[in-house]
This record gives structure tokens, sequence and C-alpha cells, in this order.
């Protein structure tokens, strides 16, 4: 087990956000080559039965970075799909943090129930962990001593997160192994997500997009570039910059083939790619990312919100969980045309989320429960809210639809509170009172 001391020349939190960028970068480039094998499975790819029905393609890997995995999808009773990724990942992300801080609590969206009646699955998600020992990823001297060594080790590292309970003075990480497993499915946007959480608020927050291709400043360019560009993203395509973006010189630009984001409370928010897995063996440099600055406000991307309808609303019409109709009448409210809404549909909450902190300030994001809906869980909202936060300096608000912080402190579930509504400062009060209109 490595076990650090912090340094205290740093400011806080510094180690943790070092090794969970290092675990969910790890963690992504896994999920990449699983996606892979789905979009593209191998001829030569065998199958065999699970115990419980479903034909699990055998994990095949040569030990090369490129390899495609092929891996099944189970269902829970949510009707959901989880597949061996999910529950690798969350092994993956539960080893690595325990290992550098082992007095930490963990909650994650799996457990590993589903594994110990179905042997072959179990044994594919044990395979998928081990393949990260064997190929050159990210933060390998930092990371690989805590890869398990045996099934049941992976099993009890998965119900480290999934039986984790929390409270309002814990100190625990809540992590959504991969946040979207349909659309990740689908070759569509998915996030893998890992927050840090003390006294029932976020302290520090990181985001995997693996499938999310986007223009970044180049440190060629200048030796410091800052992120203050937005973009439009989607699920099928990589995001477009705005006008101000293109307008830059290409040599002042780097294609990322997907980010990861990261935060601090108090101490603000940075994108960088994720690294090349052929290439690289640790993170590249972080870009600070700063939204609604003086000098990306002056632009036409991040026109004032003032006018509501321009208001650009993020939702999501296939979730179970919130209603998108009452979400429409907010926007029609406002004054947005019905044409406009939504104007981003992404399946993944988390990806809502990117795509709010990559946005401008006529973004919005407003979710009204359904009635009689599921529980809201933390790893569905857990780091992104607070990367949203400290990447507009504060001018971004979350908050519930009565207007209250969101309250970490009560367990897997945000008891707390009630649906979110997440937009500029400007614009948030006015529309938490058009939501309490409709729903009271």
């Amino acid at each position: 087990m490595t076990v650090t001391t912090p340094d205290l020349s740093k400011p806080p939190y510094q180690h943790e956000r070092h090794i969970a960028e290092l675990a969910v970068q790890r963690a992504s480039l896994l999920t990449r080559r699983v996606l892979a094998g789905i979009l593209n499975p191998s001829p030569t790819s065998s199958s065999s039965t699970s115990t419980s029905g479903t034909s699990t393609p055998q994990l095949h890997h040569d030990n090369h970075p490129d390899c495609r995995v092929s891996v099944a999808s189970i269902s829970k009773p949510d009707f959901s799909p989880v597949t061996a990724a999910d529950f690798a990942v969350q092994a993956l992300l539960t080893a690595a943090i325990r290992a550098h801080f082992p007095h930490d609590g963990f909650i994650g969206e799996e457990d590993a129930d589903a594994l110990r009646t179905d042997p072959v699955l179990a044994r594919q998600v044990f395979d998928l962990v081990r393949s990260c020992a064997s190929i050159n990823e990210s933060g390998d001297e930092a990371l690989s001593p805590a890869l398990p060594q045996t099934i049941p080790e992976v099993l009890s590292l998965i119900d480290l997160g999934g039986r984790g309970t929390g409270s309002p003075t814990a100190r625990f990480w809540a992590m959504d192994p991969i946040d979207g497993t349909a659309a990740f499915m689908r070759g569509q946007q998915y996030a893998v997500s890992l927050c840090l959480i003390e006294g029932g608020r976020e302290v520090v927050g990181v985001l995997g997009c693996p499938n999310l291709g986007i223009t970044l400043p180049s440190f060629s360019s200048s030796s410091s570039p800052t992120c203050t560009a937005t973009y439009i993203i989607s699920e099928d395509s990589t995001p477009s910059p705005d006008a101000q973006d293109q307008d830059q010189d290409q040599d002042q630009k780097q294609t990322a083939n997907g980010i990861l984001l990261s935060a601090v409370r108090s101490q603000g928010a940075t994108i960088r790619p994720i690294a090349d897995q052929t290439s690289q063996t640790d993170l590249l440099p972080a870009i600070p990312l700063t939204k609604f600055s003086s000098s990306s406000s002056a632009t036409s991307s991040q026109t004032s919100p003032t006018d509501m309808s321009n208001l650009h609303f993020i939702d999501s019409l296939s979730t179970p969980a919130t209603s998108s109709s009452l979400v429409a009448r907010v926007a029609t409210l406002a004054g947005v045309p019905n044409y406009s809404f939504p104007g981003t549909e992404l399946y993944s909450s988390h990806m809502r989320y990117v795509a709010m902190i990559l946005g401008g300030r006529s973004h919005v994001q407003v979710r009204i429960p359904k009635p009689m809906t599921k529980a809201t869980y933390i790893w569905d909202h857990a780091g992104a809210q607070l990367i949203y936060v400290e990447a507009t300096a504060g001018k971004g608000k979350v908050t519930d639809l009565r207007g209250r912080q969101i309250d970490y402190g009560r367990g897997r579930k945000l008891d707390g509170n009630w649906g979110v509504i997440t937009a500029h400062e400007e614009v948030a009060g006015r529309l938490l009172e058009i939501v309490k209109g409709i729903v009271g």
C-alpha cells in the first residue's frame, strides 16, 4: 500500500487531486479500449455464456494499448444497463484512492452481487482490471502497485463503494464509473467521475470524457494558455468551437481526443487532453479553465443572458428520471422559442454538466424530477457541480428547485434536495421563480 504524507508547502488537496486525475485518466483509457471492442468487435473474438445467460465475449488484448476488447452487459433492477467495464472502472478507481488514502470511505454506483453469481462475468471484470498492469498507461508508478491480484479482491473493492454510506461529517469519495452506460454502448458521450466529499461538500472533482474531441489552446503558442472559449457539444459529433475559437490560428491550438476536467474548492478548475496511451506515462499539462471572464464576455459567444429568450437549455429527452415537458414549459415562459428546446441534448448526467462547463453564459440546466421517480443519487452530480462553479469563478450557480445548496452529507442519495438548477447568477434567480410557479 502506498501511503504518502501531504506536502504542506502546497495548497490543500493537491495530492488528492493528482491521484484522482491519474486514476480517472487510467480508467478513461480502459473504457476507450472497451468501446473500440463494442463498436468494432474483433473477428477473432470468442464468446462463452455466463451463468445468467448473457453472451460474454472473451477478453483478448495481447498486451497492446490499441487492442479492442468486447464486454457483455446486464440489466439492473431499474433496467439500466451495466457492463463489465462499469465494474472494472469502479474497482480501478477504488484501488487507486485506497492505496494512497486508506482511511477514506467510498460511495459507488455498482456492487458486486451480480458478479458473485456469474463467474464468467467476474472473470472478465478481473481480466479488464489486470489488463491495465500490462499496458503502459498513465501514472504507472503511482497506480500500478494498487492493482488487485485476485477476483475476490476485485469484488471486495467494488463493494467498498457499492455498500458505502457516507455521512454529514465523513470524508469519502463518490464515483460513477461510467455515467451514461447506454450512450457509451452506442459510442456516444459518457463520463468517468470521481469526487472527494468532506462535511457534505465537494472539495475535489475530476471528470474524464474519453469520447469528447475538443480544440484547446496550445502550450506552443503561450507560456501560460487559458481556456476561455465556448463549445457546443453533442452526442454524435465532436464539439464545434464558437466563432471566437475558429478565428484562432491553427498553431495556437491542440486537438484533444478526450478531455480531463478537474477542480479543487476555491482553487479554480483546469482542463487537459487525456494522454495518448501509446506514448504518455503521466498527465499532460493542465490548462486553467476560466469562463465568464471580462475578456471572454465581450465576445458574441458570451452574450449576456439578461435576455431570457436567448437561453440555451441543456436537457435529456430520454432520461426516465426528469420531466422534459415541464422543463420545456420553463423555457417557454422564459421566452425561448419552441424550436430552440433543447439547445443541447445529452443522455449522460455528467456530460450535461460538461456542456454547462464548456458552454457560455446563456447555457442553463433545469432538472425537474418526475413524480414517483427513483431517488437522486450523489454519483450522478458530485464533482461536476464543483467543476462548474470553479470554472466560472463562482458566477455559475447550482441549487435545488427550492433554492437550497446541494447537500452531499445525507448518504447515497440527495435526500435533502429536490431537483437542480444550474445557471449563470444573472438568470438563476429568475429561473427559480419560473420553476416555483410551475411546480409550487
